[in-house]
């Protein structure tokens, strides 16, 4: 903060503090897998269990990792430092009053019926946020280098490769009671498109469980694609913004017909915006990733029924206003694939 900002007119203080949070906001966390025998009294094993469910991984929410493990060999999405605008909510809390008085209109909207909560289980911590117009972003921590080009054969997995995928994973696992709340009460989730994919390709079924665990008061899905204007080795690396922004493409259209302004969404240090021209990304009608949103689209809305609560599955890019690559929040480098020029 410059020396003087005590002498501006109040009013102009406020809107200085209300520009730092903007909205809608994104508040990222990682989808924390633990072992079950390494919780405590894990060994005491309750009549209906088996030596099975022992054994099984429990998941948790929990802040998001500012120095991930990259997995060779596989593509990786690092972050240097976290980006969501909770973080932005504490600093506020604790800077000035007419700051506080900002971080609650964001943050703690319970009388107004608009927020969800998430639990942190590790520190016994709690995040409130906007759940009207603010993202919940889910990272895995596992990426697998995603198939530029159209295929033939989508859904049908390669026996050959065995390799186990997020989606399968969380599936599996024994969802902690605060994470499921999270997710149920989510309106607007955000996941990266690397951390979905897997060598081993994905089924339809497994789309439709998760689709089951996520949709009750789901209203858009984003899938994050982070190598766009960062990889250093995929042809997306190169790809703008201002060639993502054109006229809406006809596979755009298909996931979300509605006419409407595209999305913007605000870290404290990026800025993710919706991508209207698919095509640019090499999707068509038969990739694979096409038919992956499609149906995640589809079966959440058959879950929910006469609801309607759901409206599309979109696709972010994640901008930085920096001149350095090397001095971007976020690092995204995958195997490079050239099959989208097949």
């Amino acid at each position: 903060m410059f020396p003087l900002f005590a002498r501006l007119p109040a009013e102009l203080q406020l809107k200085i503090w209300d520009a730092s949070y903007p909205q809608p906001g994104i508040h990222i966390f990682d989808v924390h897998f633990q072992p079950r025998q390494d919780f405590p009294g894990a060994d005491k094993m309750i009549p209906s269990e088996t030596a099975d469910d022992a054994h099984t991984e429990r998941i948790f929410l929990d802040s998001l990792a500012v120095t991930p493990v990259s997995c060779q060999g596989f593509s990786a999405t690092q972050f240097r430092s976290d980006p969501s605008t909770y973080r932005t909510a504490n600093t506020l809390s604790a800077t000035s009053i007419d700051s506080v008085e900002v971080a609650k209109a964001r943050l703690n909207s319970d009388k107004l019926g608009k927020s969800n909560i998430v639990h942190l289980d590790r520190n016994g911590k709690r995040v409130s946020y906007d759940n009207s117009a603010d993202v919940l972003c889910l990272r895995f921590g596992l990426n697998h280098p995603v198939v530029q080009g159209a295929t033939n054969n989508i859904l049908d997995p390669d026996p050959g490769l065995a390799i186990q995928n997020n989606i399968s994973r969380i599936l599996q696992a024994e969802w902690s009671e605060g994470m499921a709340a999270s997710l149920f009460a989510a309106r607007r989730l955000a996941i990266d498109i690397s951390e979905l994919w897997s060598p081993s390709g994905f089924d339809s079924m497994s789309i439709m469980y998760l689709s089951c665990c996520i949709q009750n008061d789901l209203e858009v899905l984003y899938l994050v694609d982070y190598c766009i204007g960062r990889c250093r080795r995929c042809w997306k690396g190169k790809l703008t913004q201002k060639e993502l922004a054109t006229k809406k493409c006809g596979i755009a259209k298909e996931l979300d017909p509605e006419d409407r302004d595209m999305d913007v969404i605000y870290g404290s240090t990026v800025t993710y915006r919706e991508i209207s021209n698919l095509e640019k990304l090499g999707w068509d009608f038969n990739h694979s990733m096409f038919a992956f949103a499609q149906i995640l689209g589809d079966s959440i809305r058959e879950q929910q029924g006469t609801k309607r609560l759901f409206r599309s599955v979109r696709v972010l890019a994640c901008e930085e206003e920096v001149s350095n690559v090397e001095d971007m929040t976020i690092y995204a480098v995958c195997i490079k694939d050239d099959s989208r020029f097949l």
